[in-house]
């Protein structure tokens, strides 16, 4: 879930990676992608990670905030 919570558009975008760093343009899932004023953007995807995979997230204004809702299957 993408939420913003700002009076204004906000672009985001959403990646994988194997490292600390930024995602490969390979890795991203969304990149640039616009959240409008007051209103959550969610994605209902099936995503399989394996260890040492991170979800890396980034916006254009701090007022935009990511939730992500996991099952772990061991």
């Amino acid at each position: 879930a993408i939420c913003n919570t700002a009076s204004t558009a906000a672009t985001y975008r959403i990646g994988l990676d194997t490292t600390a760093g930024t995602p490969e343009a390979s890795e991203w899932i969304a990149f640039g992608a616009t959240v409008a004023a007051n209103d959550t953007v969610f994605f209902t995807i099936g995503i399989t990670l394996s260890p040492n995979r991170f979800i890396r997230v980034s916006s254009s204004a701090n007022t935009v905030t990511f939730s992500a809702f996991l099952t772990e299957i061991s």
